[in-house]
């Protein structure tokens, strides 16, 4: 989960550019990114067997969304497809992890909350 929580430093606002260049270019492999008026979906190559890195990459994408709410953004859900299964975090969670932030949650407990909010399901 730590490795997770290392990308909140680097990551910076969604509006420097587009989504899947701004994933791309922090090593998150992203191909597409569809920003609907509810839902952030973004299509990722992974699969549920990387563990860490797979859990580094959806982090990655879940503070890349957090810093653009903080920029404007309305607040979305999150829904990270990879091959084989999606990885969701409900609007109303996305709502909570931020405010979670904003309280000044040690980086761990807020890793380990998204995470247990996260629904995963097989495709």
């Amino acid at each position: 989960m730590k490795l997770v929580l290392l990308l909140v430093v680097v990551f910076i606002s969604v509006s420097s550019g587009s989504l899947v260049e701004d994933c791309v270019s922090r090593g998150i492999p992203v191909s597409s990114a569809l920003l609907t008026e509810d839902l952030l979906t973004v299509e990722m190559s992974g699969s549920l067997a990387m563990g860490d890195s797979l859990l580094k990459h959806y982090g990655g994408v879940f503070f890349l969304l957090a810093d653009s709410i903080a920029d404007g953004w309305s607040v979305v859900g999150l829904q990270v497809n990879i091959p084989g299964a999606s990885l969701i975090l409900f609007r109303e969670d996305v709502f909570s992890a931020v405010e979670r932030m904003q309280q000044g949650l040690s980086e761990e407990v807020l890793a380990s909350w998204i995470l247990e909010h996260t629904w995963v399901t097989r495709n």
